[in-house]
């Protein structure tokens, strides 16, 4: 039995009794067409705005039950104590007494559930109803081009009994957070998955995943895993439930190890560059890749200098870096590694020979892996972390 439905029950047993007794009135009466009505349409389904009003309906026609039984105890006890002898009547009499005790104690009870106070708490972090700007974090702790470890969370979410509740996330498309700009046309395909233990939930999964479900029980926390994935960026959470209010808060999720920005040291022979609208900021890098970056280029810079690659064209005088990774690290579309600072990629169509001939040899001694790339005209290098 649910707890509106208990309430129900617990009024009719008072109705019962007072109705013997002929001390109901037309405020009872209507107490419990409300009651009665009430009870129904919650049951119904209805979400939002009617379900708050049916709520606090039925709780008020509740109180109006316990008002007006009040003394009626207290009433029957006393009509005991004048008859005398242990007859049927003082027994019957005391029975319903004691019946109309018991059904306002836990009417009483009742209602102390319906009115228990709603949270959700997400990582630990309690939410207030409204929109906040105060992004909460989630580290990822990376992981290899051949597996990772995307970070979870979870609410626990704690409402009225039937209450309805929503969770949503979308991506925000704006370049400062992780370095994605998808408002050219492109959102990413899985931002992660809400999941819960209840069977009656509703989830969906994709760019926008979502959950609907309903509390089960007055004062029960229900828990919603959020699984995050490696698409580090910023995203804005929707939170709906009845006897709660929207609770909108932005999520960031960001690589946990430090990045450097390589397109911000000033190096003479460097050059950084993007051919993605998508990803304009992607040379971000672990200490130890930016430091075999510029250790290289050091060495070109003397090559060159030292004139042993021969005539070069002004273009020719630089290393020209395309993707390392981006600010917050993780997926990066059109590449399968490239998430945690520990790939690059050096363009190889700009080079004279001398220069493509010298690459092919002494890369090796920068990077703990070289892959050349004809087709795409690039070294693809990367260093070796332990996570």
């Amino acid at each position: 039995m649910g707890i509106f439905e208990q309430l129900l029950a617990e009024a009719r047993a008072i109705d019962a009794i007072m109705l013997e007794y002929d001390v109901s009135d037309r405020d009872t009466v209507q107490a419990m067409q409300e009651l009665e009505r009430g009870v129904k349409a919650l049951a119904s389904g209805i979400k939002g705005g009617p379900w708050e009003a049916e709520r606090s309906r039925v709780k008020r026609a509740a109180r109006i039950m316990l008002n007006k039984s009040a003394k009626i105890p207290q009433q029957l006890e006393r009509l005991v104590s004048r008859i005398s002898g242990n007859t049927q009547e003082t027994r019957q009499l005391q029975k319903h007494a004691r019946q109309i005790r018991e059904a306002r104690n836990a009417t009483q009870n009742a209602l102390r559930e319906t009115e228990r106070r709603s949270s959700v708490i997400f990582n630990g972090t309690a939410l207030s109803p409204g929109t906040s700007a105060y992004p909460l974090v989630l580290l990822h702790p990376g992981g290899t081009s051949e597996q990772s470890y995307p970070p979870a969370a979870d609410f626990v979410i704690t409402g009225t009994e039937g209450a309805q509740v929503s969770l949503a996330i979308e991506h925000v498309a704006t370049i400062p957070f992780g370095g994605h700009y998808h408002d050219v046309g492109r959102e990413p395909e899985f931002t992660g998955t809400f999941s819960t233990d209840l069977i009656s939930a509703r989830a969906t999964s994709g760019s926008d995943p979502a959950l609907e479900f309903e509390i089960p029980h007055s004062g029960r926390s229900v828990t919603v895993n959020y699984q995050a994935t490696d698409f580090c960026s910023r995203f804005r959470i929707t939170l709906v439930m009845q006897g709660f209010g929207k609770c909108d808060f932005p999520l960031e999720v960001k690589f946990a190890e430090t990045m450097e920005d390589l397109s911000a040291v000033d190096h003479p022979y460097i050059e950084t560059y993007t051919r993605d609208g998508a990803h304009p900021d992607s040379h971000w890098g672990r200490e130890k890749l930016v430091t075999a970056i510029t250790d290289l280029a050091d060495a070109f810079g003397r090559e060159l200098e030292a004139g042993r690659f021969g005539e070069v064209t002004d273009d020719q005088r630089k290393l020209w870096v395309n993707d390392l990774s981006l600010p917050w690290g993780g997926h990066i579309e059109s590449h399968g590694n490239h998430k945690w600072g520990q790939n690059v990629d050096i363009n190889h169509w700009r080079m004279n020979k001398k220069q493509i001939s010298w690459l092919h040899k002494n890369l090796k001694e920068y990077f703990d892996y070289v892959l050349f790339h004809g087709k795409i005209l690039h070294w693809h290098c990367s260093v070796h972390i332990s996570l």
